[in-house]
């Protein structure tokens, strides 16, 4: 039997990840009292996979007694399994006991060095293994920090249908900033949230409006009479106030073709903490690459009164979104069809955060490619 001994921490994909590479009948959790939610998701996940799970307590900074405890559970297995510790989590103490028991007994260690993708075997011989697969699908990846997908997650209704005009849409509003908020507010003035529809006179819009209005027609998702854009359903009505763009990039993302990289879009999200009212998220794209979690947020809309891009808020939000979702390994990126300023540009690069804004999301399949490079 193939056994491998991990040590719960908040970072789970540290214990994911060889386990989903190396794929042994039983996995041994020592965990501390303050990791039994960690425990519980890693558990979640891996019994549907065919990897049973043991659960031994463990105290956090006592060397002695986890000394203690790793020896009894070796004593216990048989002579004839392959017991392999992974070091990589814990704390310290547990950490440097467990290993010194596996060393003094000339037992296989492993770590996993995230930032080159390697597994690296440090007992009883050394030697490093490329993980050159992507093993995490976005949902198995957002379940590890706590994150249940609300829904399917699919593309909505007459995405395929509309996919081959996205990015002449994206073209032609990318340089088009004063019609896309004038589109925009139209919108919110005259949708009728109870019948859900509206109607935009081409006339009370900027210049170009015609060409905008046939771009959309050809997406079937407005039609035209008598100089009127008639509006009908939420999902037409969400689709002309923003979700073109995340329809656009999620697009892109598809076009790269990402091994098992799984892109969702519009991920309705519920945190599995306990309580009568749990908090919800949204993400705009996310897929996974490398065994990272990559989040794309889409902004449209004119939030900073300054300068018409993006806020600082948008930015504080994704940089604490992509931290609870994304653990130590996650990235994040604000696709912005308005061009930052400065100030928010500099804001983002010290968050961590990539930036495709204005005239480049045309480019930003090119862009995505560099970035996860």
């Amino acid at each position: 039997m193939k056994i491998h001994i991990c040590l719960i921490s908040k970072q789970l994909l540290p214990n994911l990840i060889p386990l989903l590479l190396e794929k042994p009948q039983l996995a041994v959790f020592l965990v501390t009292p303050e990791m039994k939610i960690q425990a519980e998701r890693l558990r979640r996940l891996l019994q549907p996979r065919g990897i049973k799970v043991e659960e031994i307590e463990i105290p956090a900074y006592n060397l002695e007694e986890v000394n203690k405890i790793i020896e009894e559970l070796l004593q216990r297995q048989d002579n004839n399994s392959e017991i392999t510790l992974n070091v990589t989590g814990g704390t310290k103490v547990s950490a440097m006991a467990a290993f010194l028991t596996f060393y003094t007994d000339n037992r296989r260690i492993i770590y996993l060095d995230t930032g080159s993708e390697r597994l690296l075997q440090l007992s009883p011989t050394e030697n490093s293994i490329i993980i050159d697969q992507n093993l995490i699908r976005p949902k198995d990846y957002l379940a590890v920090y706590g994150l249940e997908t609300l829904d399917k997650s699919e593309p909505p209704k007459g995405y395929e249908k509309r996919r081959p005009h996205l990015a002449a849409l994206a073209r032609f509003l990318s340089d088009r900033h004063q019609l896309l908020g004038a589109f925009n507010a139209a919108l919110g003035k005259h949708w009728k949230e109870h019948a859900e529809y509206c109607n935009i006179s081409l006339n009370s819009l900027c210049r170009d409006s015609d060409e905008l209005a046939d771009i959309l027609c050809r997406c079937d998702v407005v039609s035209v009479n008598n100089g009127l854009m008639n509006i009908q359903g939420a999902e037409n009505h969400f689709f002309c106030q923003g979700g073109w763009f995340e329809e656009f990039v999620f697009s892109q993302v598809q076009g790269l073709d990402l091994k098992g990289g799984a892109p969702l879009m519009n991920v309705t999200l519920k945190w599995d903490e306990k309580g009568p009212k749990p908090t919800g998220n949204e993400f705009d794209v996310v897929f996974t690459h490398k065994n990272r979690l990559h989040i794309i947020s889409c902004k449209t809309s004119k939030q900073n009164k300054n300068d018409g891009a993006p806020s600082k808020n948008a930015l504080y939000e994704l940089d604490s979104l992509a931290d609870k979702a994304g653990g130590l390994f996650g990235r994040s990126m604000l696709a912005s069809v308005r061009k930052l300023s400065d100030v928010d540009r500099y804001r983002a690069k010290r968050m961590g955060l990539n930036i495709c804004d204005g005239s480049d999301i045309l480019r930003i399949a090119q862009h995505i490619t560099s970035w996860i490079s």
